[in-house]
């Protein structure tokens, strides 16, 4: 049997695909993330494993827990194979990289990846031009609390490149290694370019057929699935976002929080709850979700019959150019080791 683990990237498909392909594909064996819903794993050790041990366990927890984890997922693994399924499926863009400072290094995500799933791992890449991934984001780390300007939310992630998301972006970096960790051939890589028409927003289509999924069939041996290609997650407009940072400022959640604090701490709510025995009220749980949803829904209203402006991506000419520089240099050094050809928009990036 076939093991594919997608890991994205963010803001390239991954709610879509989890949703309406992998969970629904007769012939795919998914354990998570997406199943019934856009948290949805297989079983709760599932869940554990995917949303703290391979994202932000440290590693004197993860070789205590290891034995069980290893125990469940072989099991998981024979059940895949007795049934009739050809394909055992997981997916997690968490794995590609690193939303917040706490979260593992993509090395190790790999090195425990192969200690729980084996060496015989194939791996599904949707890459797209940086910058446009940075500015998607940006809008989605404000919807999650983040309180500053697009300047400021750069100057970040190029200041604190020792542990933000920076190095998780340089695709040559991430393809050279997997194939370390899982041999030649090992990761299958799609540009996003290629599969959504910019100026309708839509999905590309080929003989009546989605691109994307047709070519993503072909690449795990599975017949081509009908899917109805919905967007899960709903984006805010320009004005939506401008207002929701306003609000940030005077109602801090998730990524809004002090350095002890965690953002998106609901997804942990199987861990504390299994592995900690630590059950929290809901209202506690919850309660980023809930302030989320309240400034979300706030924002909204607040900007219902405002005049549309854009939203501003201003940042240091200083640090565009460094992070320019280094990012088309990545890409060539892709191209050279991947064999895949660019567009032309991955050498010329611009905010």
């Amino acid at each position: 049997m076939k093991k594919v683990v997608h890991i994205g990237y963010p803001k390239n498909f991954s709610t879509s695909l989890q949703r309406n392909f992998f969970s629904l594909h007769p012939d795919v064996f998914h354990l998570g993330i997406g199943l019934e819903d856009n948290l949805g794993y297989f079983d709760d050790v599932v869940d554990t494993i995917f949303e703290l041990y391979l994202k932000t366990s440290k590693n004197f927890l993860f070789e205590r827990e290891f034995p069980r984890l290893k125990v469940h997922i072989e099991k998981l693994i024979q059940k895949a194979e007795n049934s009739s399924k050809k394909v055992l499926s997981v997916s997690s863009e968490h794995l590609s990289f690193s939303f917040t400072f706490d979260s593992i290094d993509f090395n190790e995500k790999l090195k425990r990846l192969k200690a729980l799933f084996g060496e015989d791992l194939g791996f599904i890449m949707i890459i797209r031009n940086q910058f446009e991934v940075f500015k998607s984001l940006y809008r989605e780390s404000v919807r999650v609390g983040y309180i500053g300007s697009f300047a400021e939310y750069i100057y970040s992630v190029y200041k604190y490149q020792d542990r933000s998301y920076y190095f998780d972006f340089s695709y040559d970096l991430v393809f050279k290694a997997i194939e370390k960790e899982f041999g030649k051939d090992s990761c299958s890589v799609f540009l996003f370019e290629d599969y959504r028409n910019e100026k309708s927003k839509s999905m590309i289509m080929s003989e009546s057929k989605v691109k994307l999924i047709n070519d993503l069939c072909d690449s795990i041996g599975v017949e081509y699935l009908e899917v109805d290609f919905e967007h899960y997650n709903e984006a805010l407009t320009d004005n939506e976002i401008r207002m929701k940072s306003q609000l940030n400022k005077n109602a801090r959640h998730d990524l809004g929080e002090q350095l002890y604090g965690a953002a998106e701490k609901h997804r942990l709510k199987k861990y504390l709850i299994i592995d900690l025995k630590l059950v929290e009220a809901e209202s506690i749980l919850y309660e980023d979700v809930i302030k989320k949803r309240s400034l979300i829904a706030e924002a909204k209203s607040a900007m219902s019959n405002s005049e549309k402006v854009k939203l501003d991506y201003y940042c240091s000419p200083e640090i565009s150019e460094k992070m320019k520089i280094y990012f088309e240099a990545a890409n060539h050094n892709f191209q050279e080791l991947s064999g895949i050809q660019l567009p032309s928009s991955y050498f010329n990036l611009n905010f």
